[in-house]
């Protein structure tokens, strides 16, 4: 069921990327530099951040850190997935939340920055 439920996941985000791709390519407008900074430093650095340690984390796994444009090459389709395509983070508990056309900027700019 979990490997049904991932190969589900994965088929989407490849065709969201797709999509993008071919979409987007002529209006890729967002980077790093103009929009994902920002973001993950609004909604994701506060768990997110190579800086931070144990309970400072607030259950984000050690390692799975989007501070620097690296680590967010790194894990721009999971944050991706997990922002825009699942809708599952931030988590529910966390404030402030992305509004919908941000999570939808997410996918933009990770489809633009990041092809696959």
């Amino acid at each position: 069921m979990r490997s049904l439920r991932v190969m589900l996941i994965v088929a989407a985000v490849a065709g969201l990327l797709c999509a993008g791709q071919a979409v987007l390519a002529s209006n890729c407008t967002l980077t790093y530099a103009n929009f994902g900074q920002a973001f993950l430093g609004k909604y994701c650095n506060t768990c997110h951040a190579s800086t931070l340690s144990g309970g400072q984390r607030r259950g984000a796994p050690a390692g799975l850190d989007f501070d620097t444009p690296e680590l967010a090459a790194k894990h721009a389709v999971g944050i991706m997935t997990r922002t825009a395509v699942k809708k599952n983070m931030p988590p529910a508990w966390a404030a402030p939340q992305p509004t919908d056309d941000e999570r939808t900027k997410v996918q933009t700019w990770v489809s633009c920055e990041y092809p696959r």
